[in-house]
């Protein structure tokens, strides 16, 4: 019973570390994604024919550093490549519903 009460207790403390932890590497790629394939569409929507060599690509983006301005709102600074152009930029995310989104 005390095994139990410990594993209870530990487990509890991560579930309640990750609801307030900072974006993954992961996490910020798959906002990248998510920017980036919007963009795709709205070139799409203006012009069908475009070619996919034409479209944006994400080559990689690495989380440099995130620090946290208010609850559940980080301010990270980013290394990514967006169709071979290398960028270092602050990025402004935020967790609702449990997804991570840029901020405006």
């Amino acid at each position: 019973m005390k095994a139990h009460s410990i594993l209870v207790i530990i487990l509890s403390s991560f579930l309640l570390t990750a609801c307030n932890s900072e974006p993954s590497e992961k996490d910020i790629t798959n906002v990248f994604k998510s920017v980036v394939d919007r963009s795709n569409a709205s070139m799409k929507s203006l012009n069908p024919s475009i070619s996919e060599k034409d479209l944006i690509k994400v080559d990689y983006v690495k989380k440099v550093s995130c620090t946290e301005e208010a609850n559940n709102v980080y301010n990270c600074i980013v290394d990514a490549s967006i169709s071979n152009m290398k960028q270092t930029k602050p990025v402004k995310l935020v967790k609702a519903e449990g997804v991570w989104k840029e901020v405006q």
